[in-house]
């Protein structure tokens, strides 16, 4: 017996995971791989399967043709235990961006592998910091979170990312304005004082 998923919520992250390290791979083999990974069924036992079981088994996962909805959450349950969202990733510590964007250069190829540890470092226990746990450890747990919540976090740190890159380069543009008004006005100082 296979449980067919039929539903998002019936996916993990970490089946996700598995899905995108053959993104390179022929369309064929990808979908066999996919229902193999989705289902459990074992990819030889998938091949050699009659094209009516196989159609069968495609028409309980017709959700696979529907857009996971992007949806903003604030907090989220995992075995047994709440998780909460900044509000924003510019409420975050120096040490959650440093420790994402470490992440991000050791999955650097396959960003999906990241997201069960991103999900680790931007959503917390209440009263957590990244010294309260192993980010590692917990990654490791949040691998079988159902994919639409972690499709929903992805969605908020992508956005707050931009949002953050875009006040960092306002922040920067403004000292670049502010160092150059100074320069200007030292520069026609010392021309007065010189001459």
């Amino acid at each position: 017996e296979y449980n067919i998923p039929t539903s998002w919520d019936d996916i993990t992250i970490d089946q996700q995971i598995e899905i995108s390290k053959v993104s390179q791979r022929d369309e064929q083999f990808r979908n066999i791989h996919m229902i193999s990974t989705y289902t459990g069924i074992d990819m030889e036992l998938v091949k050699k399967m009659n094209i009516n079981q196989f159609k069968s088994i495609l028409s309980l996962m017709s959700f696979l043709s529907q857009p996971i909805e992007n949806k903003v959450i604030k907090s989220f349950t995992h075995n047994g235990n709440e998780y909460f969202l900044a509000d924003s990733m510019l409420a975050g510590q120096t040490q959650d961006f440093l420790s994402i964007e470490g992440i991000m250069k050791r999955y650097k190829d396959n960003q999906t592998e990241a997201l069960p540890y991103i999900i680790a470092i931007v959503a917390k226990k209440r009263g957590e910091t990244l010294d309260s746990f192993d980010v590692l450890k917990r990654g490791e747990e949040f691998k079988n979170l159902p994919y639409p919540i972690a499709n929903s976090i992805w969605f908020f740190f992508v956005q707050s990312e931009r949002v953050l890159s875009i006040s960092i380069k306002q922040s920067l543009e403004a000292q670049d304005k502010l160092m150059e008004m100074s320069l200007n006005y030292s520069e026609n100082t010392l021309k007065k004082l010189d001459g």
